[in-house]
């Protein structure tokens, strides 16, 4: 389905557009949901895109092909990614605020200048879904770093999600939360946002279920175990440390961080950390 000019209008709820095709709009054209949910094949161009869906949304990949989208996406509607081929976004959309899901394959992140708004408009505060991996992978192209947004929160659903593919660097200042796994296979850096000590002025913080009576959250120090790994070509230190997550001082909701310290015995440096959040209870 090609719109090479103009704009096209979905106008069925039922059927819609095509699960098998992919949807290319010309940089002089746009697409229109129309406020409907829709399932399409692929979605490719550098044309324009009001996406106004309902909570399903947008779902794109449906045809297992590949596809590359330049151009910018308008509206409240969220974006869900299927099938298992890759889909390149090149284009900012700070016009868009709806949420995005990687539901499989691939998603990449190509911005010459490592914008953030690929995926559309900061959140104002923080949104703990704003970005969810359910069983697909994120990846950035050759372009640019990218620094996602401190309030565009990552939700790890079962599927959990994976970074992969790219020389270049993700920085996640934000909080990520779930019960899905989160795995990095790139040889790019993964950077992590800092921390808050939990239960910093006090040791009687930590709420628990059904009982008034609370619980020092350690913060101040690393936990147990402090584990040694020997991978052949590298060693590495592995290690938790508990943090806040949210809340206030005194009624915080704890996260658990984790770090790796590779090549301990020579240059040590860290190789990875981050913060594992599931609830807010």
């Amino acid at each position: 389905i090609n719109i090479n000019v103009g704009s096209i209008k979905n106008g069925n709820a039922a059927a819609g557009l095509s699960s098998s095709s992919t949807v290319t709009i010309a940089a002089a054209a746009s697409l229109d949901m129309n406020s409907f949910n829709d399932t399409i094949g692929g979605w490719a161009g550098a044309g324009d895109v009001l996406n106004n869906s309902g909570a399903t949304g947008l779902r794109v990949g449906a045809n297992n092909a590949a596809a590359t989208f330049s151009g910018t996406i308008a509206g409240t509607g969220n974006l869900e990614k299927l099938g298992t081929a890759a889909f390149t976004m090149y284009g900012s959309s700070p016009s868009w605020s709806g949420k995005t899901t990687i539901s499989a394959g691939l998603l990449t992140l190509n911005n010459a200048s490592g914008l953030d708004s690929v995926l559309g408009a900061a959140p104002a505060s923080p949104v703990a879904d704003q970005l969810i991996f359910n069983g697909g992978a994120l990846s950035l192209g050759s372009a640019a770093n990218v620094t996602l947004a401190t309030n565009r929160g990552i939700t790890l659903n079962a599927g959990g999600g994976i970074v992969q593919g790219s020389s270049k660097d993700l920085t996640i200042p934000g909080n990520i939360v779930g019960t899905g796994g989160f795995i990095k296979t790139n040889s790019a850096n993964l950077t992590a946002a800092g921390f808050t000590q939990l239960c910093a002025t006090s040791r009687n913080c930590i709420k628990q279920q059904g009982v008034t009576q609370k619980l020092d959250g350690i913060g101040d120090r690393l936990m147990n175990r402090l584990a040694y790994r020997n991978f052949g070509t590298y060693e590495s230190l592995v290690v938790p440390h508990n943090v806040k997550a949210s809340g206030t001082t005194s009624s915080p909701t704890a996260g658990v961080r984790g770090y790796e310290i590779r090549h301990p015995a020579g240059a040590a440096t860290s190789s990875q950390h981050g913060r594992y959040s599931p609830t807010s209870t």
